[in-house]
């Protein structure tokens, strides 16, 4: 099983850039460590404190411009691919064994990450 988490198509105005890409695996690299860090400490994660722990604006405001960044709506979307993909658990908020084993191979401090074709 490998960490498919990003598309592998070519990039077109379709798909998603290189960089945005990146910054997507990074952050699925970075959301599975807070969740072994959890999961190792026997504490339990909802997806405020998922969102909050990733740096993400957990405001419930939906109306106005909010500042552009990670947002608690991404946060949950990335849950879900890496729970399509094996990797977590999205209605326990926990990694599976293999989502485990992934974030506990990572570095300690990410570098950037980048696709290997």
């Amino acid at each position: 099983m490998s960490l498919s988490v990003l598309p592998t198509a070519p990039t077109t105005s379709a798909t998603p850039s290189s960089g945005i890409r990146e910054s997507v695996a990074a952050l699925s690299a970075r959301l599975l460590q807070v969740l072994a860090a959890a999961q190792e400490a026997g504490t339990r994660m909802d997806l405020d404190a998922l969102a909050t722990a990733l740096g993400a604006d957990v405001s419930a405001e939906e109306d106005g411009v909010r500042e552009r960044g990670l947002r608690r709506e991404d946060v949950r979307a990335l849950v879900a691919r890496l729970d399509g993909e094996g990797f977590v658990d999205a209605s326990r908020m926990r990694l599976t064994l293999a989502g485990f084993a992934i974030a506990k191979s990572l570095p300690e401090k990410p570098t950037g990450l980048r696709l290997v074709r």
